[in-house]
């Protein structure tokens, strides 16, 4: 039996549900919730939420800007998709221990270390919530799969609406994680 080619016979409806549905799976925003919460564990609800928006915003501008630009950019500097994914790997991973083994900051600490922050400008929302976290390197693979087999323009629509709609569920996580983890109990 031969297989069929992926891009033959589906509409463009099809196709957007096929983007949104694999693209909210590899951003896994169940996944990526406990992530979200230790990086904010400093924050008001309202900064959180706040936060959240920045985030989001930041990940869908550089996942759209990857499915417009990404092929070029990785051919120009000569990094295969392979080598892409292994270097995002080794960035989450390193994420990941820095936040297991940080130790816990009393309240006046976090409090000082929240003024360094806005001093300096660091922005938690952009590195690491909205890259890698977010828009890590299976996402931004994912979306260069998703626009490469894409026949034509309406179809790369399609991609760049599975963004905003992929995007808009880990929003609405990042917004309401109380209330999904009250559910999931």
């Amino acid at each position: 039996m031969v297989p069929e080619d992926p891009t033959v016979a589906v509409s463009v409806a099809q196709y957007t549900i096929k983007a949104i549905i694999a693209l909210v799976a590899i951003m896994n925003p169940l996944y990526i919730m406990p992530a979200f919460l230790a990086a904010t564990s400093d924050y008001s609800t309202e900064e959180r939420q706040a936060l959240s928006l920045r985030a989001i915003k930041y990940a869908f501008l550089v996942l759209l800007f990857f499915m417009l630009a990404g092929e070029a950019i990785l051919f120009a500097f000569g990094v295969s998709t392979g080598a892409f994914q292994l270097g995002g790997g080794i960035l989450i991973l390193l994420a990941g221990i820095k936040m297991f083994f940080s130790p816990s900051l009393k309240a006046e600490d976090r409090k000082k270390n929240l003024e360094v922050a806005e001093r300096e400008q660091d922005d938690i929302a952009l590195v690491p919530l909205a890259i890698p976290i977010i828009a890590g390197p299976g996402t931004i693979t994912t979306v260069l799969t998703l626009k490469s087999i894409a026949p034509d323009w309406t179809y790369q629509i399609a991609v760049a609406v599975g963004i905003m709609v992929a995007c808009s569920i880990v929003y609405l996580v990042f917004k309401f994680p109380r209330r999904i983890t009250e559910k999931t109990r």
